[in-house]
């Protein structure tokens, strides 16, 4: 190959027209780096050959790939595999990335899968099982912080579900964010003692969502103080009788637009946010769910993929959420949900 010590020109030219291959009796001279990305990529293409396998064992649940390259490969997923990829060239080094967006990929953090050994297949092929260590999809057990913040107003919490299980909290209904003195003393004397109910102050709205066979429309509320002035879809103003004073006329409205062409129309308040926190609670595998149960009910149609009408949801749970995920004791844990892996050609 025509190379200036270790490097290959990166522009040959015959005249004015560009050089990307050049042989001599069947025999490479030289390749520019767009033929040598191509010839790479050609190569993994036909010669490598790469399984994505989830596992799960009592630590966590991996991400792990099976790697098969040819025979003459040798090394392992930690430091690489390094092999020819025709007789007469120079070895060359592959190695093992991981990303969780396809953008940003970083390496390191490969193992050999615990348990596992190279193998070689029946056509003398070479196999590894490579383990991502680094952020697993999630761990077996872990603490995290729980937190629920909604701004819905005009509610009262009936149940309270955390971690899967459902807690039987003494002074059901909480009318919120009245009662959160309340429901947070609850909550203490239900075994969790560092639970946090807090609110802040903020000005009565409302939303306006039209629910079809084909999807969700989100009509365009205009309001003066309290008053609903206005609601409009794609510019133009729906008619009704304006304007309809919330909290008390929101059934009014809701009826008279679903009377008005816009039969699924749901219209929903929000004011005061509230947070409740329940931090350091110890969670089993994916099992990181808390939610409330929230009463009165802001029901809404729904039709199935043929667009079949299968009845109402009851649109009274509130979702939360888990954050600050680390072991049982105190350290700090990193998870992704979503895991990619690579193989590609690194320097020797």
């Amino acid at each position: 190959m025509i190379r200036i010590g270790t490097r290959i020109p990166r522009d040959l030219r015959h005249g004015t027209r560009k050089v990307l291959v050049l042989a001599m009796d069947d025999r490479p001279l030289y390749a520019s780096p767009e033929m040598e990305h191509w010839g790479l990529k050609q190569w993994l293409a036909l010669n490598a050959v790469t399984t994505t396998v989830m596992t799960t064992d009592a630590t966590a649940q991996w991400l792990e790939l099976d790697i098969t390259l040819p025979a003459d490969f040798t090394g392992d997923p930690e430091t690489g595999f390094v092999g020819s990829l025709e007789i007469g060239l120079p070895p060359m080094r592959l190695g093992l990335s991981w990303s969780n967006n396809l953008t940003e990929w970083v390496s390191g953090g490969w193992i050999q899968s615990p348990g596992t050994s190279p193998v070689t297949l029946e056509d003398g092929r070479q196999q590894w099982r490579a383990r991502y260590t680094s952020a697993p999809n999630f761990y077996a057990e872990t603490l995290v912080d729980l937190s629920v913040t909604t701004r819905r107003s005009g509610k009262s919490i009936t149940g309270l579900s955390v971690l899967g299980e459902d807690i039987a909290l003494s002074g059901f209904p909480f009318a919120m964010p009245a009662d959160s003195a309340r429901f947070q003393s609850a909550l203490h004397s239900a075994g969790y003692a560092e639970a946090t109910v807090t609110s802040v102050t903020a000005p009565l709205t409302c939303t306006v969502v039209n629910h079809t066979p084909d999807g969700s429309q989100m009509l365009v509320v205009t309001m003066a103080g309290t008053n609903v002035v206005d609601v409009s879809w794609m510019g133009s103003t729906i008619p009704l009788s304006y304007p309809f004073s919330l909290p008390t006329q929101r059934a009014s409205l809701q009826s008279a637009l679903r009377s008005s062409s816009y039969s699924g129309a749901v219209v929903m308040l929000y004011a005061d946010s509230w947070t409740m926190v329940l931090p350091d609670r110890l969670a089993f595998g994916k099992t990181r769910h808390i939610f409330l149960t929230v009463t009165p009910e802001d029901p809404f149609p729904v039709w199935d993929f043929y667009g079949n009408y299968t009845g109402e949801n009851s649109g009274n749970i509130v979702s939360g959420e888990f954050s600050n995920v680390r072991a049982p004791d105190g350290r700090p844990l990193s998870e992704s949900s979503k895991g990619f892996a690579r193989l590609g050609f690194i320097p020797i």
